[in-house]
């Protein structure tokens, strides 16, 4: 999906019903391909719906931005994640008493190595 591929139906209601299916392909091919499968995995089809719309409300925000305007936006969210720049690694436990969880991250940066929980990355 490249910037610009994505328009909502301002159309008449004839019109409005090809590109709206267009629309909502887009939108599932996107979260096909870089929502993460084990967070949608749970999820309802109107949780699914909703997702959808959501990301569509956003993706229209960035309508006539330059590229290097959303990569400077994304890069502004992005570094406001505690762990932006770490390298992750997908662990397992291995001390008797955390032997039974599941798997957890090791985020090694700058400032040291944290332990994250699995199911929130």
């Amino acid at each position: 999906v490249e910037f610009g591929d994505f328009e909502r139906p301002f159309t008449s209601p004839a019109a409005q019903v090809s590109v709206q299916s267009k629309s909502n392909q887009t939108l599932k091919q996107v979260i096909e391909k870089f929502y993460p499968k084990r967070y949608k995995q749970g999820c309802t089809d109107e949780q699914i719906k909703q997702l959808c719309q959501r990301l569509s409300t956003k993706w229209m925000a960035l309508r006539g931005r330059a590229t290097a305007d959303c990569v400077r936006i994304y890069f502004t969210v992005a570094r406001k994640w505690p762990f932006f720049g770490a390298k992750l690694f997908a662990t397992k436990t291995i001390a008797p008493p955390l032997s039974d969880t599941a798997p957890i991250w090791l985020a090694v940066n700058e400032n040291g190595i944290s332990t994250l929980e699995y199911s929130s990355m």
